[in-house]
């Protein structure tokens, strides 16, 4: 088991704190495993003792009382936050300066009831004196996740009620998870209380009591937080529940950071929905490119399916480059007709296509009038080589500024 360090806060300042280091080692000496505090403005050094120990505190059960509810149904969140209220008759001051944590749920049997019903066993403290343990605490640099009342930790048996006097006060349990405290002169009453409602029920002190109703040993303990050490590390039922549930010591530590964190992550929001809009903008820009490649493509290949409009014209600008051949291929058409098409810069080309076996070119090609075309075929034994010879083929008039026509540009071979 790992070591844990447990402390009782007193009921007032001036008075001793107890403390315990559990499981004690077999090797430290008696001073440096427990001990006491002459007063609250001690506690640092605890912190300086014993570092980052997990600490369990264990507060007065005299600023503590104790109530049982019975509710029938399900016990869900609902019921658990109208616990204030259900039990505000029991109260003279205000609920809602009041904390309310659930020790215990038991399922109960009812005669007068089919329905399920279960019993809650509650403990209540004012937000007030949560407050000042909470500041006595932070004084100390102490940090705990986990509060339990002193008397709860008290060890217990069936039928039995048990006491531990401690700073002049009775602590008593008298059940799992009922328990109380009394001044001693107040001792007698508290018992026959108690008797009334138990029959039976023996009442043994931990340490001398001086009450013939209770049976107490004869020899002073030392160290009384060494007879509830281990309940405390093995009990489950924690204080710090609803509001006052202690946030993870890291969270504290980043909680001056707050404000520079939020900006921080305003600021990423910012550059990341900038960074959205420019991704989207680009795959825009793409998707516009690849719709142009694709127009293009199926005015030079008309009828052909389009898969990746990449490869498939990179493998018709292998197969129009011919057998690599410097004389044949339609590389070498175009750079023999350069100077012819230099000459008339008003004829357009719309579309070409090339068949290689053939070495033929055909340009579907537009102009402002018939003429245009004859001057083209016309000059073209004039401007190209012996290589080529050129003719025009459907020409015809596509509205009033516009003809159209085929030229049809032979090699040598054709």
């Amino acid at each position: 088991m790992n070591p844990h360090l447990i402390i009782r806060l007193p009921e007032y300042p001036n008075q001793p704190v107890h403390w315990q280091l559990w499981p004690v080692s077999n090797t430290a000496a008696v001073g440096d495993s427990s001990g006491q505090l002459s007063a609250i403005e001690q506690l640092s050094d605890l912190n300086q003792q014993f570092g980052d120990t997990p600490t369990i505190i264990l507060v007065p059960a005299a600023q503590i009382t104790v109530h049982s509810v019975e509710i029938s149904g399900k016990v869900n969140q609902t019921v658990l936050q109208s616990l204030p209220w259900r039990l505000e008759d029991e109260f003279s001051e205000d609920v809602d300066n009041l904390h309310f944590t659930v020790l215990n749920k038991e399922k109960v049997e009812n005669e007068d009831s089919e329905e399920e019903h279960t019993r809650l066993d509650i403990a209540v403290v004012s937000d007030t004196q949560m407050t000042i343990w909470q500041h006595w605490l932070k004084q100390g640099n102490i940090v705990s996740k986990k509060w339990l009342p002193d008397a709860l930790t008290l060890p217990w048996k069936k039928d039995t009620c048990s006491l531990l006097k401690l700073n002049n006060n009775v602590l008593i349990k008298n059940g799992p998870y009922q328990f109380g405290h009394c001044d001693p002169s107040w001792l007698d009453l508290y018992l026959d209380s108690l008797n009334s409602n138990t029959e039976g029920l023996t009442a043994n002190a931990l340490n001398p009591v001086c009450n013939d109703k209770v049976q107490s040993p004869k020899k002073e303990i030392e160290q009384p937080l060494t007879l509830m050490a281990s309940e405390a590390v093995a009990n489950k039922t924690n204080l710090l529940q609803g509001k006052w549930k202690q946030a993870s010591p890291w969270i504290q530590k980043i909680k001056p950071w707050r404000s520079a964190a939020i900006l921080l992550l305003a600021t990423l929001i910012v550059a990341g929905g900038q960074s959205l809009v420019k991704t989207i903008k680009l795959e825009q820009e793409a998707q516009n490119l690849q719709a142009e490649a694709k127009a293009i493509y199926h005015k030079l290949f008309p009828g052909e399916r389009i898969q990746v409009v990449r490869s498939q014209m990179r493998q018709k600008l292998a197969a129009l480059q011919g057998s690599g051949e410097s004389d044949n291929g339609f590389l070498d058409t175009m750079a023999g007709l350069q100077p012819l098409f230099t000459v008339f810069p008003e004829l357009k080309p719309i579309s070409l296509s090339y068949e290689n076996n053939r070495n033929t070119l055909r340009i579907e090609a537009a102009a402002k009038d018939f003429e245009t075309f004859t001057r083209f075929r016309d000059l073209s034994g004039e401007k190209l080589s012996d290589d080529f010879s050129v003719s025009v083929d459907a020409v015809e008039r596509n509205g009033e500024d516009q003809v159209t026509g085929v030229l049809i540009i032979s090699g040598k071979s054709a």
